[in-house]
Protein backbone atom coordinates (compact mmCIF):
# COMPACT_ATOMS: atom_id res chain seq x y z
CA UNK A 1 0.00 0.00 0.00
CA UNK A 2 1.44 3.38 -1.00
CA UNK A 3 0.87 6.52 1.03
CA UNK A 4 2.34 9.97 1.43
CA UNK A 5 3.33 9.25 5.05
CA UNK A 6 7.02 9.84 5.86
CA UNK A 7 9.20 6.79 6.40
CA UNK A 8 9.26 5.57 9.98
CA UNK A 9 12.38 5.81 12.16
CA UNK A 10 13.91 8.47 9.90
CA UNK A 11 14.77 11.68 11.80
CA UNK A 12 13.73 14.98 10.28
CA UNK A 13 17.30 16.26 10.68
CA UNK A 14 20.75 14.89 11.41
CA UNK A 15 24.10 16.64 11.74
CA UNK A 16 27.39 14.72 11.49
CA UNK A 17 30.59 16.40 12.64
CA UNK A 18 34.21 15.36 12.16
CA UNK A 19 37.33 17.18 13.31
CA UNK A 20 40.92 16.04 12.94
CA UNK A 21 42.75 17.97 15.64
CA UNK A 22 46.11 17.39 14.02
CA UNK A 23 49.37 15.90 15.04
CA UNK A 24 50.72 16.68 18.50
CA UNK A 25 53.97 15.04 19.64
CA UNK A 26 53.44 12.25 17.13
CA UNK A 27 49.81 11.61 18.09
CA UNK A 28 46.84 12.20 15.80
CA UNK A 29 43.54 13.07 17.52
CA UNK A 30 40.15 12.69 15.80
CA UNK A 31 36.81 13.84 17.22
CA UNK A 32 33.45 13.09 15.66
CA UNK A 33 29.84 13.19 16.65
CA UNK A 34 26.27 13.06 15.51
CA UNK A 35 23.17 15.02 16.50
CA UNK A 36 19.91 13.34 15.55
CA UNK A 37 16.44 14.85 15.91
CA UNK A 38 13.51 12.87 17.25
CA UNK A 39 11.55 10.64 14.92
CA UNK A 40 8.45 8.51 15.00
CA UNK A 41 7.01 5.48 13.40
CA UNK A 42 3.47 4.26 12.91
CA UNK A 43 3.01 0.56 13.40
CA UNK A 44 0.10 -1.82 13.10
CA UNK A 45 -2.15 -3.18 10.41
CA UNK A 46 -5.44 -1.58 11.44
CA UNK A 47 -6.45 2.04 11.92
CA UNK A 48 -5.70 3.79 14.17
CA UNK A 49 -2.01 2.91 13.91
CA UNK A 50 0.12 3.04 17.04
CA UNK A 51 2.62 5.93 17.06
CA UNK A 52 6.05 5.16 18.52
CA UNK A 53 8.22 8.18 19.42
CA UNK A 54 12.01 7.89 19.24
CA UNK A 55 13.78 10.63 21.24
CA UNK A 56 16.59 12.78 19.89
CA UNK A 57 20.18 11.96 20.82
CA UNK A 58 23.74 13.27 20.59
CA UNK A 59 26.85 11.09 20.40
CA UNK A 60 30.50 12.08 20.81
CA UNK A 61 33.46 9.88 19.89
CA UNK A 62 37.24 10.23 19.72
CA UNK A 63 40.34 8.35 18.68
CA UNK A 64 44.03 8.85 19.32
CA UNK A 65 46.54 7.34 16.90
CA UNK A 66 50.31 7.00 16.90
CA UNK A 67 52.41 5.93 13.93
CA UNK A 68 55.27 3.58 14.75
CA UNK A 69 57.14 2.50 11.63
CA UNK A 70 54.70 0.74 9.28
CA UNK A 71 52.04 0.52 12.02
CA UNK A 72 49.43 2.81 13.48
CA UNK A 73 48.28 1.97 16.99
CA UNK A 74 45.06 3.50 18.27
CA UNK A 75 42.61 3.80 21.10
CA UNK A 76 39.03 4.66 20.22
CA UNK A 77 36.26 5.74 22.60
CA UNK A 78 32.71 5.70 21.26
CA UNK A 79 29.65 7.19 22.98
CA UNK A 80 31.87 9.16 25.37
CA UNK A 81 28.88 10.59 27.24
CA UNK A 82 27.48 7.06 27.73
CA UNK A 83 24.09 8.09 26.34
CA UNK A 84 21.23 5.61 26.41
CA UNK A 85 19.72 5.79 22.95
CA UNK A 86 18.06 3.68 20.32
CA UNK A 87 17.50 4.04 16.61
CA UNK A 88 14.35 1.94 16.67
CA UNK A 89 12.13 0.89 19.56
CA UNK A 90 13.18 -2.21 21.46
CA UNK A 91 16.78 -2.22 20.19
CA UNK A 92 19.02 -0.07 22.43
CA UNK A 93 22.43 0.81 21.04
CA UNK A 94 25.70 0.05 22.82
CA UNK A 95 26.90 2.08 25.77
CA UNK A 96 30.33 3.71 26.01
CA UNK A 97 32.95 1.45 24.50
CA UNK A 98 36.73 1.54 24.36
CA UNK A 99 38.73 -0.34 21.77
CA UNK A 100 42.44 -0.71 21.05
CA UNK A 101 44.06 -1.86 17.87
CA UNK A 102 46.56 -1.35 15.12
CA UNK A 103 46.66 -1.06 11.36
CA UNK A 104 49.47 -1.53 8.88
CA UNK A 105 50.26 -0.77 5.26
CA UNK A 106 52.44 -3.65 4.19
CA UNK A 107 54.41 -2.99 1.04
CA UNK A 108 53.27 0.62 0.86
CA UNK A 109 55.61 3.49 1.64
CA UNK A 110 53.93 5.98 4.01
Amino acid sequence: MDSDDPLGYVPSSQLDLFMQVGEFKGFLVNLWGILVSKSQAKIGKKEPLEVINIPKYTLLNCSIEKRIGQFNIFIKIENILNKYYFTEPGYPMKARSISFGFSSWLGVER
